[in-house]
């Protein structure tokens, strides 16, 4: 259980990914970056970008909720090497908390991530990530995150013009927020009151938080011209810091485009 003096704090996720999780409750932990799945383990043809909108909604247990939005760009720079980055912001969902404060809370994410395909394999990724992750409560986080990530392409109908391809997928995720500058609490107070004490005490700041979950998910593609697709997935992480534990949920919807390019 978290310790009930525990500062509610806000997250994002990953994803995208991490993802994105917009977070924050009983829990002082510190937000992960956007580290969930947009797509299937295969890799872009070369030389191929990819552009992908990721829009979450995420709670969890001793946390509450949040959306926000996720804007990742993959590059395939090699036929098993792929590079890209994502920029995402995310929201409190509390209006009372926004008007305790004036503003809703606000947190903002960037991320330089990578995948490679051992061996050429089109079924198995591996993807690792590392970013910023701050908020307007002046909190400042490193993150880290490193993925295993499955699945297959099929086809329903060889006769579908264009083909559509689909994907189920999977992905087994490990991340670490580290802040940099614990910044102030999200809520515009202080102490909060414990019964199990009698007393009021200060709340803590969030400090290193370390995740794991997973990620289950479908896809949908095209395969001609910018072969427009979509993922809808949905993830669990456990959280643990210092100051509390949280089980962490969101879900996600990522339409994208590919956009093609003669490659060396």
């Amino acid at each position: 259980m978290p310790d009930p003096t525990a500062l509610p704090q806000s997250g994002a996720l990953a994803l995208l990914t991490a993802t994105l999780l917009v977070c924050h409750g009983c829990a002082s932990i510190s937000p992960p970056g956007p580290m969930l799945p947009h797509d299937g383990p295969a890799p872009l043809p070369k030389g191929s970008t990819e552009v992908g909108l990721m829009l979450n909604a995420a709670g969890g247990i001793f946390l509450d909720g949040g959306v926000g939005v996720v804007l990742r760009v993959v590059h395939q720079l090699t036929p098993t090497t792929a590079a890209g980055g994502d920029f995402g912001v995310g929201f409190h969902s509390s209006p009372k908390h926004a008007r305790e404060l004036g503003r809703m809370r606000r947190m903002w994410m960037v991320r330089a991530h990578g995948q490679h395909n051992p061996g050429g394999l089109e079924n198995l990724a591996l993807v690792g990530g590392s970013g910023l992750t701050w908020t307007s409560r002046d909190l400042l986080a490193l993150t880290l995150d490193t993925s295993v990530l499955t699945g297959n392409d099929f086809s329903l109908s060889e006769e579908s013009n264009p083909p559509l391809l689909i994907t189920p997928l999977a992905a087994l995720t490990t991340a670490v927020s580290i802040p940099l500058a614990q910044g102030q609490p999200f809520q515009n107070y202080e102490k909060v009151f414990t019964p199990q004490q009698g007393k009021k005490v200060t709340q803590p700041l969030p400090t290193t938080t370390w995740y794991i979950g997973g990620t289950v998910g479908i896809g949908v593609e095209g395969t001609k011209g910018l072969a427009p697709g979509g993922t809808l997935t949905a993830s669990w992480f456990w959280a643990d810091a210092e100051f509390g534990e949280a089980i962490l949920m969101n879900v996600a919807l990522t339409p994208r485009l590919r956009l093609h390019t003669d490659g060396p």
